[in-house]
């Protein structure tokens, strides 16, 4: 409800801040002391929600294996309830969903969301979310069934700019 700033340095992979699951291995070592006994996997962990009239800014991070999908509910590891949310040089990748929009305002820029279960962005708000600048996991861009059926990469919802994108990873 307040503010959250994730200020990572995306050029330097040990400066990076990972939000991962506890399971991942390959950041912090065996974090569950269960040696190979388990592998991450979307839903570990449900995410970062911003709720009404909060801000966050989140540059450099690598969020990976969360989000939340129990049916009928889905949310991303990103989920905006009403803040004024900022991602930048940021991955979110092998999530359920990477990052939702239920109210408030949001812009991604530079950012690579790709392999994620379902959507790599969701909006379900009348707000539009400007997500240029992107690379969607494929050089064909995000998909959307009318805007882009030719892209190969993450799946994008209605009310979403995401032209210009990016045809290569920036992270």
């Amino acid at each position: 409800g307040g503010t959250l700033r994730i200020q990572g340095n995306a050029a330097s992979v040990s400066q990076r801040v990972y939000l991962t699951s506890y399971r991942d291995d390959t950041v912090g070592g065996d974090t569950n002391g269960d040696g190979n006994a388990t592998s991450p996997a979307p839903n570990n962990y449900q995410g970062i929600d911003f709720q009404n009239g909060s801000t966050g800014q989140i540059v450099g991070a690598v969020m990976r294996y969360g989000g939340f999908d129990n049916y009928p509910y889905t949310y991303g590891v990103v989920k905006n309830l009403g803040g004024n949310v900022t991602i930048a040089n940021t991955r979110i990748t092998l999530n359920n969903e990477g990052v939702r929009q239920q109210s408030g305002s949001m812009a991604i820029s530079q950012s690579s969301i790709h392999a994620n279960t379902s959507y790599g962005v969701n909006n379900i708000s009348s707000n539009s979310v400007a997500a240029t600048s992107t690379w969607w996991g494929s050089a064909s861009g995000p998909y959307h069934a009318t805007l882009n059926a030719g892209g190969a990469g993450n799946s994008v919802s209605n009310n979403i700019t995401f032209s210009p994108w990016l045809t290569s990873d920036p992270n």
